[in-house]
Formats: C-alpha cells, sequence, structure tokens
C-alpha cells in the first residue's frame, strides 16, 4: 500500500525505515525506476534491512550507493544522495562506492552533504586491455567500458567487506552490479535498483529489444 500524507488528520505514523527510504527515492526521482529485489529466506518477510546505525541508537536510515563508473551515471546518485540527506528529520546517512581514482572528483560533487555523505574508495583490478589507471568511462573507448565492467566486477571481494563492516538498511546499484544482491541477503539488506534513464527511454529501448525479437522470430 502507498504511504501517503493525508493533511486532514495531520502527519501519517512515521513508516519502517526500508519502506520510508523507497518511498522517498521513488517520490524524489519519479521518472527513475526503482524495483526491490527481496534476497531473503523469510519469505515476503520485510526484514527491516541491515543494523544500520542501530548500534547508536540514531534510528537513522544507512543507504550504500554504487553507480556504474560513468559520470551520466554518478551525478543522478549524487543528486539522489544529496536530497535524501537534504531532510534531517528523515534521519538518512549515505556511503557512496566509487572508483578510487574518481573518489575526489565525486567528493566535489557531494562537498554540500559532507557532513552526511561519505565516499568510500575502491580499487579497481588490473584488467588485460584496460588503459592504467582507468576508473570511469571518460578514462575508455566504447569498447573499453566492457573491460571496465570487469574491473568492476573484481572489486566484489572489497564490497563484501565493505557492507559486512557498513551492515547498511539497503544498497541502491546501477545496471551493472546485480552480483550485489548475493553480498546484501545474507546481511539482511535491501537491495534497490536505481535506473537513471527516464521512463520515455526505457521504453522505447524495451519496444526496440522486443520489435528486433519478433522480427527475429524469438
Amino acid at each position: 500500500m502507498p504511504i501517503t500524507r493525508d493533511t486532514r488528520d495531520g502527519d501519517p505514523p512515521i513508516p519502517p525505515p526500508d519502506a520510508r527510504l523507497f518511498y522517498q527515492i521513488c517520490s524524489i526521482y519519479s521518472t527513475a525506476q526503482c524495483s526491490c529485489s527481496e534476497k531473503s529466506n523469510k519469505s515476503g518477510a520485510m526484514a527491516g534491512g541491515g543494523e544500520g546505525d542501530a548500534g547508536s541508537g540514531s534510528g537513522a536510515v544507512h543507504v550504500v550507493m554504487f553507480p556504474w563508473l560513468a559520470f551520466g551515471h554518478i551525478s543522478p546518485f549524487a543528486q539522489l544522495a544529496r536530497r535524501l540527506v537534504s531532510d534531517e528529520a528523515a534521519g538518512v546517512r549515505v556511503t557512496f562506492l566509487t572508483a578510487a581514482g574518481i573518489a575526489p572528483r565525486v567528493e566535489a560533487m557531494l562537498e554540500s552533504a559532507a557532513g552526511a555523505v561519505r565516499v568510500l574508495p575502491l580499487s579497481l583490478p588490473e584488467v588485460p586491455g584496460l588503459p592504467a589507471g582507468a576508473a570511469s568511462t571518460a578514462d575508455v573507448s566504447g569498447d573499453g567500458a566492457e573491460l571496465l565492467k570487469l574491473a568492476l566486477d573484481g572489486t566484489r571481494p572489497e564490497v563484501r567487506a565493505l557492507l559486512a563492516e557498513l551492515r547498511p538498511d539497503a544498497v541502491l546499484v546501477d545496471f551493472a552490479t546485480p552480483w550485489v544482491c548475493d553480498l546484501a541477503a545474507p546481511l539482511g539488506a535491501k537491495v534497490l535498483y536505481f535506473d537513471v534513464f527516464s521512463a520515455v527511454t526505457f521504453s522505447y529501448v524495451e519496444v526496440a529489444v522486443a520489435a528486433a525479437h519478433l522480427a527475429d522470430g524469438i
């Protein structure tokens, strides 16, 4: 059931952290496609996510963001991070994962929210054919983007360790890291897919793919 605000009866009850977070994200970016991937052994249960700030008693919702290494993707994630932490009453803090080579630039993008958003650099492993020091699509050719994906996949052990340490309530991922679902599941953290493309763009691509399949008799 959607969480709505009825001004006639005053403020509604505060929803659970994961429900509140999902509502905030979808209401802020109405054209984005957010889907929650439930990876829990308790079917149908909204487990309440990871420990977040539970140990400190602050009750803050801790969100980890992990966008694809392209600034056309990082920028919308950064905008969303700033919006989520802008309302102090909402009690949200963000940890932003990105490649070490572009971490300073990402930190500059999030400077206005530095108190509530922390950038953690990831060490990209060497991949044959990938230019040394490449940390985003700006550093590679179109073909090189596939190698950059392989490098990002290579951060899986590091991301696993970070999530185990951070114990977030939710992890926002991009298209390139579906394996995060497997890492977040044992921690009880929710996984949200944040599509940075508009609904119109997404539907256009889907229709084109479907038409191609029909033409091929698939």
